[in-house]
C-alpha cells in the first residue's frame, strides 16, 4: 500500500554545502588576506619612510594592494555565498546585502585603481601618483561610505538572525563603521568578521528554506 508522506522541504540545488563550497572557502579566505594585506602594507610604510610617491611604487607596497584586491574579490564571492540565508533574500536583509554588494565591488575597483593606474603614472606625472585625481579621489571615498552602510544594514539583519552569534553581527556592523572613517585598509575589519561569519553563521541544512524555495513533496511505500 502506498500512502502520501508529510510534504517535507527538499534542499534547493543552489544551497547544497557542494553548490555554495568555493564561495564560502572564499568567504573564510577574505579575512586572513585582508589581515595579510595590513601587514605588508605596514612593513612597506617602514621601507619607504612614509613617502607616498615611494609608497606607490614600491613592490612591497604594491604587494599589499595586491592582497587587498584579493581580499575584496574574495568579500565579492562570499556575500553571493551569504544570500542563501533567508534574513538576507527579503526586507531590509535584502537591501543591505545589495548596497554591501555594490559597495565591495566599488572598493574592488579603487583598490585594482591603485595597484595598476597609479604606479604607472608614477613616471610621467609623480604629482597625480602621490597626491591623487580628485574625481578618483571623490570616488574612492564614495566607495567605501556605500560599502559601510551595506555592511552596517547587513550587520543589522544578522542581529535578528538565527543561528548568528552576536558577537559576530556586532563585528559586521561595526567593519561597516571603520569603512566609513578615514583609515588605511579600513576594510579588514569588515573581512574578518565576514570570515568568522562564514565558520559560525553558515545557512541551515536541509531545513527550511525562503519561500520562494521549491517545495517538493515526496511519498513513502509500504
Amino acid at each position: 500500500m502506498t500512502t502520501d508522506a508529510p510534504a517535507r522541504t527538499r534542499p534547493h540545488p543552489l544551497h547544497t554545502d557542494q553548490s555554495t563550497a568555493p564561495t564560502r572557502a572564499a568567504l573564510r579566505a577574505s579575512g586572513p588576506l585582508a589581515v595579510l594585506s595590513l601587514i605588508v602594507f605596514a612593513l612597506a610604510l617602514i621601507l619607504t619612510g612614509g613617502d607616498e610617491l615611494a609608497l606607490t611604487v614600491s613592490p612591497v607596497g604594491m604587494a599589499s594592494s595586491l592582497l587587498g584586491l584579493a581580499s575584496l574579490i574574495a568579500l565579492v564571492l562570499g556575500l553571493v555565498a551569504l544570500h542563501g540565508r533567508p534574513e538576507l533574500r527579503r526586507g531590509a536583509g535584502a537591501v543591505g546585502w545589495t548596497v554591501a554588494m555594490i559597495g565591495t565591488v566599488m572598493t574592488a575597483g579603487g583598490q585594482w585603481t591603485q595597484l595598476f593606474l597609479l604606479p604607472g603614472l608614477a613616471g610621467p606625472a609623480p604629482e597625480l601618483a602621490s597626491g591623487g585625481i580628485g574625481t578618483l579621489i571623490a570616488g574612492h571615498i564614495a566607495s567605501f561610505v556605500v560599502l559601510g552602510a551595506g555592511w552596517v544594514l547587513l550587520g543589522i539583519a544578522l542581529l535578528r538572525a538565527r543561528g548568528v552569534s552576536r558577537g559576530i553581527a556586532w563585528a559586521v556592523i561595526i567593519g561597516g563603521l571603520v569603512c566609513i572613517a578615514p583609515l588605511p585598509a579600513r576594510f579588514v575589519v569588515v573581512a574578518v568578521a565576514a570570515s568568522l561569519l562564514s565558520r559560525r553563521g553558515r545557512p541551515d541544512r536541509g531545513g527550511a528554506l525562503p519561500a520562494d524555495s521549491s517545495m517538493v513533496p515526496q511519498s513513502t511505500s509500504r
